[in-house]
């Protein structure tokens, strides 16, 4: 498993621990975030970090959680050929993005300084780019439709999937 974005790594965290048999590296070309994430989590067999994409075709899960909205437009269509690359025959890339249809995602990116370089993706655009080289939408939900206050009903999310106005959408893509 690869989670590519990683930061600090705490999402790479909850996959090794998800995954305990499983070999999860966690990719950032931040070579300050890769250092943090490191030194935080040594204690973790099945996990490393490094800011150096390893071999093709060796994932079969490739997790890219909230990434996309920061790569330039125009590298976009490269780096998910690159991921595509990296996966087995039957891996998955799985994504999550910020909901451009959700006028409180929208605000909240706008207002966050670590945003500041932040293009939300459209989900239909980023079906589209998938299309383009060679990946194909396995899955497609929305999550996120509650805030805290309302945490009370976030047991009904599940059910929510279809509907475009959670906070974030999720795409599991496949090679054609």
């Amino acid at each position: 498993c690869c989670c590519f974005g990683c930061g600090i790594g705490k999402q790479t965290l909850l996959m090794a621990k998800a995954f305990p048999k499983a070999s999860v590296v966690g990719f950032d070309i931040s070579k300050k975030s890769v250092a943090i994430a490191r030194e935080k989590f040594t204690h973790v067999d099945n996990l490393q970090f490094d800011d150096q994409l390893p071999a093709q075709g060796c994932y079969d899960v490739i997790l890219v959680a909230n990434v996309f909205h920061h790569i330039p437009l125009e590298d976009r269509l490269e780096i998910l050929v690159d991921l595509k690359h990296r996966l087995k025959p039957d891996g998955r890339i799985v994504v999550f993005e910020h909901n451009p249809l959700n006028p409180l995602t929208r605000y909240t990116v706008n207002a966050c300084p670590f945003d500041a370089d932040a293009v939300l993706v459209w989900p239909n655009a980023f079906i589209r780019l998938a299309r383009r080289v060679g990946i194909e939408v396995d899955q497609k939900r929305y999550i996120v439709f509650f805030p805290g206050f309302l945490k009370i009903f976030r047991r009904i999310e599940s059910h929510l999937g279809w509907l475009p106005i959670g906070a974030q959408y999720m795409l599991t893509l496949k090679k054609m």
